[in-house]
């Protein structure tokens, strides 16, 4: 009995064996790579996407986050100079002289790579 298990599992999986490549080419369409090649050119040639619009786009968001960054840098010498002059004012402020300081350097390096960068992309581009 055993061997008439074993001798069907083998027979079924040379079937099977056999079967698959047959099958598999033998419902293969050749011209399917290039039918969607085709597609795909041809739902790019009707896009409206342009890239004179990425462009702009881009612009406009970079200058966003430059104004956002000289904002919240100006912001952070601020908070950090008023914590400074607080922990200058009362001996027993619990303000630590450091964490101002280190506050006031970060929030001005910020702030001067916003206005720099903000500055040399305007006069690099001509003012646009």
């Amino acid at each position: 009995m055993r061997k008439y298990f074993f001798d069907l599992l083998l027979k079924g999986y040379i079937g099977i064996i056999v079967l698959i490549p047959y099958r598999a080419f033998a419902q293969v369409d050749v011209t399917a790579p290039l039918q969607q090649l085709q597609s795909a050119r041809d739902k790019a040639k009707s896009s409206n996407l342009q890239v004179s619009q990425i462009k702009t786009g881009s612009e406009s968001l970079f200058d966003i986050i430059l104004i956002i960054a000289g904002v919240c840098g100006t912001a952070l010498t601020g908070v950090s100079l008023y914590k400074l002059y607080q922990a200058s004012q009362d001996e027993q402020s619990r303000e630590h002289v450091g964490r101002s300081v280190a506050g006031i350097v970060i929030g001005a390096i910020i702030t001067m790579l916003a206005v720099v960068v903000g500055l040399i992309t305007t006069t690099a581009t001509g003012g646009n």
